[in-house]
């Protein structure tokens, strides 16, 4: 099994984090998961200037190849 990388994916929601769409996702790639989870609080005080209602954020779990075309992994 190879590495795992994540990156942070930023959602916009309507009332109640339902009906999520995916807006932006953070130029960093983490190595592990835990570092990409904190700094969810960070990514989501930087997207305050969206206009939804809710904005839920996650990491995702991608590849090698992905995380390379994000310029590799930062923590």
């Amino acid at each position: 099994m190879g590495a795992a990388f994540y990156v942070l994916a930023i959602m916009g929601c309507g009332d109640g984090a339902v009906q999520c769409e995916p807006l932006m996702r953070e130029d960093r790639v983490f190595r592990t998961e835990a570092a990409c989870q904190a700094e969810i609080e960070g990514a989501l005080m930087r997207a305050t200037d969206q206009p939804y209602p809710t904005l839920a954020a996650e990491c995702q779990n991608v590849s090698s190849q992905i995380a390379a075309y994000w310029g590799g992994s930062d923590s």
